[in-house]
């Protein structure tokens, strides 16, 4: 059995969408696998529901976005909350994506 980087899998997938079969196939995502899933901790730092999450391309940072009108950054492998930024909405927050270069300044 090879090692595979499920990041660059789930990236793949999320840009070619006819590759989500051979995903599917791939790692046996399938309900019952999905229904067996748990949850190992809840991040805790949002005031509002959490409409929305991003992984960053390695996968080891977790961006959320929320109807507090906020986007945190996480490192969700030792519960850490990274970054807290408002951004200036005037609604809830429904879409987030990394920008890794933004990141590497901070």
């Amino acid at each position: 059995m090879t090692l595979r980087n499920i990041t660059g899998d789930v990236l793949l997938r999320q840009i070619r969408e006819k590759r989500a079969l051979d995903f599917q196939r791939q790692y046996h995502v399938t309900d019952p696998f999905i229904k067996r899933l748990g949850l190992e901790t809840e991040l805790q730092g949002h005031s509002g529901c959490v409409n929305c999450l991003e992984w960053n391309e390695k996968g080891d940072l977790l961006a959320s976005g929320s109807d507090d009108q906020h986007v945190i950054v996480w490192d969700p492998f030792r519960h850490l909350k990274l970054i807290t930024m408002h951004t200036g909405h005037a609604a809830n927050i429904f879409s987030v994506k990394v920008n890794s270069s933004f990141l590497c300044e901070q």
